[in-house]
């Protein structure tokens, strides 16, 4: 099977991959929660952490920039934890985030106004 996209439906095809076997080809998720290894799941993208970790590491070591801002979404499986995983990094190398925005994210209640 190619893909499927999103943890939503990766979580809702689990059950049947496994019950026959079956094996999930780049799978496109945005979150590090069902990237545990399964030998029916081959990801073909980087984990949304790592990404994340390589960007900083770029952006402070090579570009060189001396402020940098963080924009993530709440209550999202990715957002909250890789907020508080850059705050750790960018302290270990003695730096800190310029400036925070984040938005919480609803299904059913419609966004602020900006």
């Amino acid at each position: 099977m190619y893909g499927p996209f999103a943890d939503s439906t990766v979580y809702s095809v689990l059950p049947a991959v496994m019950k026959h076997s079956a094996v999930c080809f780049a799978l496109f998720t945005g979150s590090s929660i069902v990237r545990t290894w399964m030998r029916n799941l081959y990801f073909v993208r980087a984990e949304p952490a790592a990404e994340l970790l390589s960007l900083v590491r770029y952006t402070v070591s090579e570009l060189r920039v001396q402020r940098l801002s963080f924009m993530y979404l709440q209550n999202m499986n990715y957002g909250d934890t890789e907020y508080e995983r850059i705050k750790e990094v960018m302290g270990q190398m003695k730096y800190e985030l310029n400036s925070v925005f984040s938005l919480k994210v609803s299904l059913n209640v419609p966004a602020d106004d900006a």
